[in-house]
């Protein structure tokens, strides 16, 4: 299992997942590989407890880019694409939750 580079944030990102009805958070590409650099951004996958709208989307991006001072790039687990699907899954490092059978 791949150490989770996040780990010092631990209580912020379980607080922050809690605020925004997240049911699960997973660190995934370059800082889930140990091959980020230091303009990297940090790709986070997240699946929601209800569908949430645009503004709240936005906000969980803004909360987790002023938590780890990085821009975010985040994926919606109910909107990834079949095609990319199998490129992300072998990355994924949970951060908060548990993994949905439909990222299985």
């Amino acid at each position: 299992m791949t150490k989770n580079p996040l780990i010092k944030y631990q209580k912020q990102i379980s607080d922050l997942a809690k605020k925004h009805q997240i049911s699960y958070l997973a660190l995934f590409g370059s800082h889930a590989r140990g091959e980020a650099q230091i303009n990297s951004d940090i790709d986070l996958l997240v699946d929601f407890k209800e569908t949430p709208g645009w503004v709240e989307l936005y906000d969980v991006e803004q909360d987790y880019k002023k938590l780890f001072n990085k821009d975010i790039d985040m994926v919606e687990a109910a909107g990834i694409n079949k095609y990319v699907k199998p490129y992300i899954l072998p990355d994924l490092i949970t951060l908060y939750g548990q993994r949905p059978a439909s990222l299985s």
